[in-house]
Protein backbone atom coordinates (compact mmCIF):
# COMPACT_ATOMS: atom_id res chain seq x y z
CA UNK A 1 0.00 0.00 0.00
CA UNK A 2 1.30 3.47 -0.89
CA UNK A 3 0.86 6.36 1.52
CA UNK A 4 0.40 9.61 -0.37
CA UNK A 5 2.26 12.73 0.66
CA UNK A 6 3.02 16.04 -1.02
CA UNK A 7 6.21 14.56 -2.47
CA UNK A 8 4.45 11.84 -4.49
CA UNK A 9 1.28 13.75 -5.42
CA UNK A 10 1.51 12.67 -9.06
CA UNK A 11 1.08 8.97 -8.11
CA UNK A 12 -2.53 7.83 -8.50
CA UNK A 13 -4.50 5.11 -6.79
CA UNK A 14 -4.79 2.04 -9.02
CA UNK A 15 -8.03 0.21 -9.76
CA UNK A 16 -6.59 -2.88 -8.05
CA UNK A 17 -6.00 -0.89 -4.85
CA UNK A 18 -9.59 0.39 -4.92
CA UNK A 19 -11.00 -3.12 -5.39
CA UNK A 20 -8.79 -4.42 -2.57
CA UNK A 21 -10.11 -1.72 -0.23
CA UNK A 22 -13.70 -2.52 -1.24
CA UNK A 23 -13.13 -6.24 -0.57
CA UNK A 24 -11.83 -5.38 2.91
CA UNK A 25 -15.02 -3.52 3.89
CA UNK A 26 -16.91 -5.28 6.67
CA UNK A 27 -20.32 -6.74 5.90
CA UNK A 28 -23.45 -6.14 7.97
CA UNK A 29 -22.32 -2.74 9.26
CA UNK A 30 -24.45 0.39 9.42
CA UNK A 31 -24.19 2.50 6.25
CA UNK A 32 -23.11 6.13 6.26
CA UNK A 33 -25.19 9.13 5.26
CA UNK A 34 -25.52 7.72 1.73
CA UNK A 35 -27.26 4.58 3.09
CA UNK A 36 -25.18 2.33 0.80
CA UNK A 37 -24.16 -0.99 2.36
CA UNK A 38 -20.70 -2.47 1.83
CA UNK A 39 -22.29 -5.60 0.34
CA UNK A 40 -23.54 -3.55 -2.63
CA UNK A 41 -20.05 -2.26 -3.38
CA UNK A 42 -18.72 -5.82 -3.26
CA UNK A 43 -21.39 -7.26 -5.57
CA UNK A 44 -21.44 -4.59 -8.25
CA UNK A 45 -18.13 -4.31 -10.15
CA UNK A 46 -19.39 -1.25 -12.03
CA UNK A 47 -19.48 0.67 -8.75
CA UNK A 48 -15.81 -0.12 -8.14
CA UNK A 49 -14.88 1.33 -11.52
CA UNK A 50 -16.96 4.43 -10.90
CA UNK A 51 -15.48 4.90 -7.44
CA UNK A 52 -11.99 4.58 -8.89
CA UNK A 53 -12.82 7.19 -11.53
CA UNK A 54 -14.28 9.50 -8.87
CA UNK A 55 -11.20 9.15 -6.65
CA UNK A 56 -8.96 10.02 -9.60
CA UNK A 57 -11.02 13.18 -10.28
CA UNK A 58 -10.87 14.25 -6.65
CA UNK A 59 -7.12 13.60 -6.55
CA UNK A 60 -6.43 15.69 -9.67
CA UNK A 61 -8.84 18.54 -8.91
CA UNK A 62 -8.16 18.65 -5.15
CA UNK A 63 -11.91 19.14 -4.60
CA UNK A 64 -14.67 17.06 -3.08
CA UNK A 65 -18.13 17.72 -1.79
CA UNK A 66 -18.24 19.09 1.74
CA UNK A 67 -20.90 16.55 2.80
CA UNK A 68 -18.42 13.73 2.18
CA UNK A 69 -16.24 14.84 5.07
CA UNK A 70 -19.15 14.34 7.48
CA UNK A 71 -19.59 11.17 9.51
CA UNK A 72 -22.27 9.75 11.74
CA UNK A 73 -21.44 8.60 15.25
CA UNK A 74 -24.08 6.53 17.02
CA UNK A 75 -23.23 5.54 20.57
CA UNK A 76 -24.00 1.88 21.25
CA UNK A 77 -25.31 1.87 24.80
CA UNK A 78 -25.86 -1.59 26.28
CA UNK A 79 -27.45 -2.63 29.54
CA UNK A 80 -25.01 -3.21 32.35
CA UNK A 81 -22.04 -1.37 30.80
CA UNK A 82 -22.27 1.76 33.01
Amino acid sequence: MIFFTAENEDIQLSYEEVTHIIKCLKNHKAPGTDQILAELFKKEETLGRRIHHLIKLIWVQHKMQEEWSMGIINPNIRKGTN
